[in-house]
């Protein structure tokens, strides 16, 4: 299920971010929430004007924040993936948004060849939307089901308990 979770930096400082619990892709299992979560972030960094030319060429249509994974959220995926690669950010082009592992660090996340592509996605939501970012429930467009999942992750501290 989509939750709030924390990356600790080397020093010990606390960075919140959204995450996934089960990869969404083609092939994966594609829960409810993870696709929500997926989807929602897909279409506010698509919807971006200030997203811009990083993401040309998108696949065409209008993708539907429904929870249901489908052709277009797969598509999305793969041209957010190529996207960051051609940004000259190390991301596996593989369709597939991955958890990250709660025990990883910034350290951890330093000595991997490949940046995992739910941070690649959560570093654009925060530039294409920073005063929604750090409570995305309070966004006005944010799904009710996935409003109430991050709202109640945040509120019970147990993103904290890492």
């Amino acid at each position: 299920m989509a939750r709030c979770d924390v990356i600790f930096s080397n020093t010990g400082h606390p960075m919140h971010f959204y995450n996934v619990e089960k990869a969404v892709g083609r092939g994966s299992l594609n829960e409810t929430s993870d696709v929500l979560l997926v989807q929602y972030m897909l279409k506010a960094t698509y919807e971006s004007s200030t997203a811009g030319a990083s993401l040309t060429g998108a696949p065409k249509g209008v993708l539907k924040v429904s929870g249901v994974a489908d052709e277009l959220t797969f598509d999305l995926i793969r041209h957010f993936q190529k996207s960051m690669q051609k940004l000259g950010i190390p991301t596996v082009d593989d369709g597939r948004i991955d958890p990250v592992p709660r025990s990883t660090t910034a350290y951890d996340m330093t000595k991997r060849a490949f940046q995992h592509t739910i941070i690649s996605l959560n570093h654009a939501l925060h530039t294409v939307r920073p005063n929604d970012y750090p409570r995305l429930w309070n966004a006005p467009d944010c799904p009710p089901a996935l409003r109430e999942r991050l709202f109640i992750y945040w509120v019970a501290g147990e993103y904290m308990r890492y």
